[in-house]
C-alpha cells in the first residue's frame, strides 16, 4: 500500500509540474501578445473572424476525433474484443488528453492500455491495437512527407532551406520510431531477450523484488501481442482501412490551418500550399521533449507560416487560434471526459444494493 501511495504521489506531482508548465508557456505567449506594442490590434483581428470557416474548423476537428476513434474500434474489433462507439470515444479522448499533458505525448497510450484493460482486454491485446495504430500513424506521415516533397520539396528546399532540413530531420525520426515498433512485432525472441536482460538489472538494482513473476508477466503479454499482431498484420483489408482512416484524421487536422487562414480572410494560398506546410511542421516539432511541443509549436508556426499570414498580428492571431483547435481543446475536451469518467467511478463504488424487506 505504501508503494502504491509513493506511485500515486509522484505521478501526482508530476500532473501538477506539467499543467503548470503548460500555464506557463499559455502566460508567455499571451503575455508577447499583451506586450508587443506590433499587436496593439489583436482583438479587432479576432472580431472580424469569418464565422463560416470557423464552424468549418469545429466540424473539421470534429473528423479528426472521430476519425481516430473509428480506427481505434476497428483494431479492437480485429484482435477479437468489442467497443462501443461511446467507449471508444472516451478511450480516444482521455487519450489525447495525457499525452496533451506528457512529455513527448507519452503518456496517452499506457493510459489507454490502462482503460482498456479495466473493461476486460488484455494488456497484450490493447498494447497490439495501439502499436498497429502507431505504425498506421508513420506510414501516413511518410506519405505526407513524401507527396508534400514531390508537390513542393523543390520549392522549400530552394526558399526555405531551413524548413526542409527541419523536415527531414522530422521523417528521420518518425521513421526510426517506427522502425523500432515493427522489429518489436516480428522479433519476438529478441524482444523476449531484451526484456529479459531489462529485468535482470532491475532486479539487481533492487527495483523490480520478484524477477521471476515479472518475467512471466512480460511473456505472457508478449505472446498475447505478437498473436493479436500475427492476425491483423495478415489481414491486408484492415491495415489499408486503418491507413485510410489515419490519412483521413491527420489531414482533417492539417486542414484546420487553411481553414483559419481564410477565417482571416486571406485567399493567395491553396489547400495544396497550406496542408502539406502544415505536415511538415507537425514532422519537426512531434518529437520536441515537452508537453504538446509548446513554445516550438508556437516558434515553429512562426517560421513555416510568416509568409502565408502577412504581417504580426495576422501571424499571430492565427497561431493562437491554430492552437487552440489543434492542442488546448484536446485538453480542454479530455479533461472532461477524465473528469467525468472518475465521477462516475466514485458514484458506482459508492452505490449499495438497496436490499429487500419482503420476508422470503
Amino acid at each position: 500500500m505504501e508503494q502504491q501511495e509513493k506511485k500515486a504521489k509522484k505521478g501526482s506531482k508530476k500532473l501538477i509540474f506539467n499543467l503548470l508548465y503548460i500555464g506557463l508557456t499559455i502566460g508567455i505567449i499571451l503575455g508577447y501578445g499583451l506586450l508587443n506594442p506590433e499587436l496593439n490590434g489583436v482583438l479587432n483581428v479576432i472580431g472580424d473572424l469569418s464565422p463560416i470557416w470557423m464552424l468549418i474548423a469545429i466540424g473539421v476537428l470534429l473528423i479528426h476525433w472521430g476519425s481516430s476513434t473509428m480506427s481505434l474500434r476497428m483494431f479492437v474489433k480485429g484482435v477479437g474484443e468489442n467497443i462501443s462507439f461511446r467507449h471508444a470515444i472516451k478511450v480516444t479522448m482521455i487519450g489525447c488528453y495525457y499525452s496533451a499533458i506528457t512529455p513527448f505525448a507519452s503518456g496517452g497510450q499506457p493510459i489507454q492500455v490502462m482503460y482498456l484493460k479495466r473493461d476486460g482486454i488484455p494488456v497484450g491485446k490493447s498494447s497490439c491495437v495501439f502499436s498497429l495504430k502507431f505504425i498506421v500513424f508513420q506510414l501516413t506521415m511518410c506519405l505526407y512527407f513524401i507527396v508534400g516533397m514531390i508537390l513542393r520539396g523543390g520549392y522549400y528546399y530552394a526558399a526555405h532551406p531551413e524548413i526542409f532540413w527541419l523536415t527531414v530531420l522530422g521523417i528521420v525520426i518518425n521513421a526510426t520510431m517506427m522502425a523500432l515498433v515493427i522489429f518489436v512485432i516480428i522479433s519476438k525472441v529478441k524482444t523476449l531477450m531484451f526484456a529479459t536482460k531489462v529485468i535482470n538489472f532491475l532486479a539487481k538494482i533492487k527495483l523490480v523484488k520478484r524477477p521471476e513473476q515479472t518475467l512471466l508477466s512480460v511473456t505472457k503479454t508478449l505472446d498475447e501481442y505478437h498473436a493479436s499482431s500475427k492476425y491483423i498484420g495478415t489481414n491486408l483489408v484492415m491495415m489499408i482501412k486503418g491507413l485510410m482512416y489515419s490519412t483521413l484524421e491527420m489531414g482533417a487536422y492539417f486542414f484546420i490551418t487553411y481553414c483559419i487562414y481564410r477565417a482571416l480572410g486571406l485567399q493567395g494560398s491553396g489547400v495544396i500550399d497550406i496542408v502539406f506546410l502544415q505536415a511538415f511542421l507537425y514532422l519537426t516539432v512531434s518529437f520536441v521533449p515537452l508537453p504538446g511541443a509548446a513554445l516550438a509549436s508556437e516558434g515553429g508556426f512562426f517560421i513555416f507560416f510568416n509568409v502565408l499570414f502577412p504581417g504580426a498580428q495576422l501571424i499571430y492571431v492565427a497561431m493562437l487560434i491554430w492552437r487552440l483547435f489543434t492542442y488546448y481543446s484536446n485538453l480542454l475536451v479530455g479533461a472532461g471526459f477524465v473528469l467525468t469518467d472518475s465521477l462516475m467511478s466514485v458514484f458506482k463504488k459508492k452505490k449499495v444494493p438497496v436490499e429487500s424487506d419482503t420476508p422470503s
